[in-house]
């Protein structure tokens, strides 16, 4: 009892003074030493720490370097991995993941941000299996991967994609929520990947078209074409009421998918926009939309499920009034004014559409022109595309460092948490030019001080590893994917595409179908309600002021 009551006396006096120092951060490491299980006495004083670390670092990243210095040297993320993986409360995880969020939305300082990002401690972090029935824990989790994604380079790309393995977790874990319940998550998700595609990094959006994209957006578009029938339901549920709160809230969660869309059709990266028009045409605007504006048609009346006409027509024109990426606009304006050539239940083959590798991937049993769930859930078709989705070796403790760094003065101010707008100015555009050696870019602005890199996100190098960790580089290396014969590899370049106006393919002895156009005019005729009326003649004016519509078509 005596010895105990020692050692908390000269706990308590060693205790620095002032809270932001480096004194103090070497008391907080004392702390996190001296509690290494963590138990119901000590869970208090650990969260109390982590957040108290947050703190220090973002002030020495501004005014101490020797601050993060002694974080690198003493290899603190190791201590949070140890108790982050205890079977502890998850008071300890939030805490975790609040004081990673502060530190990667804080810190200014590009070589901090590099150390930080070595070693695979991140994305150890972005595997773990955390208990995400705890509302609060997913909600920090989500806005961790979200603040790792503003962060996102031609540099930093390369910390969190590895090409050889097929891994890229920041992406493919996030993906994981796009359907969430909670309105919130979905939205930083859809951020993240937004931020994502953005960076441009030709092998990444290889991995991300060949690996990602078919599951991605097929589920992205039965979940859109699954909450536009819970709109229907609850219109006819809600026609009669003065007050249609939940009927709103579904209008504008629907028209942020729109949005979502438009945005990643804007940023012209033509072959995920390719799938991804396909997927729109295929199995929702078609199918469930076009078709739902035919009231009376034996075989039309087969395809279910179907919505209201009159939900159909404002939905179309929400569509034309938000996006204008002319193959999928000038498509779908071209099958409601000269019908579709696919007759309901046919086969992949029969679509007058080209179908490329969004549906060749697909089941040969399914029907191009039909509304259908996917065969597979999400995650399980992330590993069946082959995703990595192994755990990380961690390496040795960074060499100490001592550098004269200069540090910006601002505070960071948080982004928004609806999706970003503005056009971040990036390197290289959609990649124009390449990193042909990202390790020995990285290693420049480290000012020769090398960072242990072996079977990281980097590569493996031909280094020799000493026993303290540090690694002695002898041969510079490159992420970059080694040319593959037969393989575009500008498939990304924007300047490099013809203009396409539509998919959709016409024969020479093609006679077009009047039937959903009729159904459109006589939807004009008002004899009983103006409903349709209004909502046709708002899709009218939408195919005509729509600038990405071949005008060809009109």
């Amino acid at each position: 009892m005596f010895q105990r009551q020692k050692n908390w006396l000269s706990d308590v006096l060693w205790k620095p003074k002032k809270a932001h120092s480096l004194e103090q951060l070497r008391y907080l490491h004392y702390v996190l030493n001296k509690n290494s299980v963590i138990n119901e006495t000590n869970r208090g004083l650990l969260v109390e720490t982590l957040r108290s670390i947050a703190e220090i670092l973002i002030w020495g990243d501004q005014n101490d370097s020797r601050v993060f210095d002694f974080f690198l040297e003493k290899n603190m993320l190791i201590y949070f991995h140890k108790m982050m993986n205890q079977k502890s409360s998850n008071q300890i995880c939030v805490q975790l993941l609040q004081t990673l969020s502060i530190m990667f939305e804080n810190i200014r300082n590009q070589t901090s941000l590099y150390y930080l990002l070595s070693n695979n401690h991140v994305n150890s972090i972005i595997i773990h299996k955390f208990d995400f029935s705890d509302e609060e824990v997913l909600a920090y989790y989500i806005s961790f991967l979200k603040t790792l994604s503003l962060k996102l380079n031609t540099q930093t790309i390369h910390f969190f994609f590895n090409e050889r393995k097929n891994d890229f977790p920041l992406y493919t874990e996030a993906l994981k929520f796009f359907n969430h319940s909670e309105s919130m998550v979905r939205i930083a998700v859809r951020t993240l990947t937004l931020n994502v595609y953005r960076v441009g990094d030709q092998n990444m959006l290889h991995f991300i078209r060949d690996k990602t994209a078919d599951p991605y957006f097929w589920n992205l578009v039965w979940f859109i074409g699954s909450h536009a029938i819970d709109l229907d339901n609850c219109a006819k549920k809600e026609a009669d009421h003065l007050r249609c709160d939940h009927l709103k809230h579904l209008v504008a969660d629907h028209l942020d998918h729109l949005h979502y869309i438009n945005d990643i059709l804007c940023l012209d990266i033509h072959d995920l926009s390719t799938i991804l028009t396909e997927h729109l045409l295929d199995r929702l605007l078609i199918p469930l939309y076009v078709y739902s504006l035919v009231k009376e048609k034996p075989d039309i009346d087969l395809v279910k499920p179907r919505i209201n006409a009159l939900l159909s027509l404002y939905l179309l024109s929400q569509i034309l009034l938000i996006m204008s990426y002319p193959p999928l606009v000038s498509s779908l304006v071209d099958i409601i004014l000269n019908g579709d050539e696919v007759d309901p239940g046919a086969t992949p083959e029969a679509s007058p559409l080209p179908l490329k590798k969004a549906v060749s991937k697909a089941s040969s049993s399914a029907s191009i022109r039909t509304f259908q769930c996917p065969e597979q859930t999400l995650e399980e078709s992330l590993v069946a595309y082959g995703v990595n989705t192994e755990g990380y070796m961690f390496l040795g403790k960074s060499s100490m460092i001592s550098l004269s760094r200069d540090r910006p003065k601002t505070v960071h101010v948080a982004n928004s948490k609806f999706y970003i707008k503005e056009k971040r100015k990036m390197e290289g555009g959609f990649l124009e030019e390449k990193i042909d050696d990202p390790i020995s870019t990285v290693a420049t602005k480290l000012s020769g001080i090398t960072v242990p890199v072996t079977d990281t996100p980097l590569g493996e190098t031909n280094s020799e590893v000493d026993s303290l960790g540090s690694v002695t580089p002898t041969q510079p290396h490159t992420t970059d994917e080694r040319p593959v014969k037969g393989q575009n590899k500008e498939l990304f370049t924007k300047a490099s595409r013809i203009p396409v106006k539509s998919f959709v393919r016409r024969s020479k002895d093609f006679e077009p179908d009047r039937l959903f156009f009729d159904t459109l005019r006589s939807s004009l005729e008002c004899t009983e309600n103006d409903g349709e009326a209004l909502f046709a003649l708002c899709l009218i004016y939408a195919a005509i002021q729509n600038k990405g519509v071949d005008k060809k078509l009109l």
